[in-house]
């Protein structure tokens, strides 16, 4: 497996990302606004549910990288004492 990144900075694909991360919340913004109630509530549950994913599933990324015993002290909010009293796994 080659440890070479495949991103290239200011590529095409990099630049129309660039543009899309402020293209779509400004034509969202304006559809909320011009749409109705059920538009502006159809929008702000698949942003809602767009952000649980991402949580998710970066969880899951970090639980398969780090192992359950880091996972669990450093990751989920247990950062207290309490994280410390748990069983050695």
């Amino acid at each position: 497996m080659s440890t070479e990144s495949q991103f290239q900075p200011l590529s095409a694909s990099h630049i129309a990302v660039l543009c899309l991360v402020v293209i779509v919340p400004v034509a969202l913004s304006i559809a909320a606004r011009r749409g109705g109630e059920r538009t502006t509530k159809i929008i702000c549950v698949s942003f809602a549910t767009l952000m649980f994913v991402n949580v998710v599933v970066h969880w899951i990324y970090r639980l398969a990288e780090v192992g359950i015993e880091e996972f669990v002290q450093r990751h989920l909010p247990l950062h207290s004492a309490a994280s410390r009293r748990l069983p050695s796994w």
